[in-house]
């Protein structure tokens, strides 16, 4: 009986705790959640805030790999939108979408993505 017992409070423990981190997010890569533009740094000439460069840019990376983003260029109010796919090779990231692919890198609460010399530097929300 009381071996009984004691199985069934470790079960519920381990129940209780796997539910805990689905709960607490502990399960998911560092790259899930809402990413928004922060700054825009060029390489030879500096960094601007996404403001200066007047860019509005989201990007969404769920647990079941895809992404939307949103860019808007904010002096026109042109939005483009779009999704794709978000891929890790140790601590590297890929997000592809429209057929291109671009690498991405995690640093405490930065995402950097580089395109062609210019890095957009994210921050999660």
């Amino acid at each position: 009986m009381k071996k009984r017992l004691l199985l069934g409070l470790v079960v519920l423990a381990l129940v209780m705790a796997l539910a805990g981190c689905s709960l607490l997010g502990l399960g998911n890569d560092a790259i899930v959640g809402t990413w928004n533009l922060t700054s825009v740094t060029v390489t030879g000439y500096g960094t601007v805030t996404a403001a200066q460069a007047g860019l509005s840019w989201t990007i969404v990376a769920k647990s079941d790999k895809t992404i939307s983003m949103s860019m808007t260029e904010t002096a026109s109010g042109v939005t483009q939108s779009t999704t794709g796919t978000w891929s890790k090779s140790g601590s590297t990231y890929s997000l592809t979408a429209q057929g291109s692919t671009q690498t991405a890198t995690i640093s405490g609460s930065t995402l950097t993505v580089t395109l062609s010399g210019v890095s957009y530097a994210f921050t999660k929300s």
